[in-house]
């Protein structure tokens, strides 16, 4: 059987840093597009091709937290609360790699971590918005 690192890493994300937060989200994706949820998704891009050397087995990642809020249904408040949540966890917790690799059926993480923020709010779209981007390194499991 196989399965695809990218969606597994987006998986291992939401069911680490989202699923237990107090956020009314549903699944809803298919095989060629990102995780959709109604406020948030989550998108893992490969951050080095592999060029033509020997490979070490371990893949680099950006992934992408995207959070988005309609502004004339949600206010400011609720939205930046929400975002919050997500991201002191992701933050607070020590071994961010350690906890994606506990809950990852086919990956070892060795790095998990925050490598930015972005505060945006798109005011011509009545939408909140704001993203966290993670810097993963993981390989898979035999």
């Amino acid at each position: 059987m196989s399965f695809s690192i990218k969606t597994q890493i987006e998986e291992d994300i939401y069911g680490v840093a989202i699923s237990g937060q107090a956020i009314d989200i549903l699944p809803n994706s298919n095989a060629f597009n990102p995780k959709q949820y109604p406020f948030i998704t989550i998108n893992a891009e490969r951050a080095n091709p592999e060029l033509i050397t020997s490979f070490s087995g371990v893949w680099d990642w950006k992934v992408q937290i995207l959070y988005v809020a309609r502004a004339d249904i949600t206010s400011r408040n609720i939205f930046d609360n929400n975002f919050q949540k997500i991201l002191e966890l992701l933050y607070t917790t020590d071994g961010l790699a350690s906890d994606l690799t506990a809950y990852s059926p086919s990956l070892k993480y060795y790095i998990a971590s925050v490598s930015s923020v972005t505060p945006t709010i798109k005011s011509k779209t009545r939408t909140w918005e704001k993203s966290i981007i993670l810097d993963v390194k993981c390989t898979t499991i035999n």
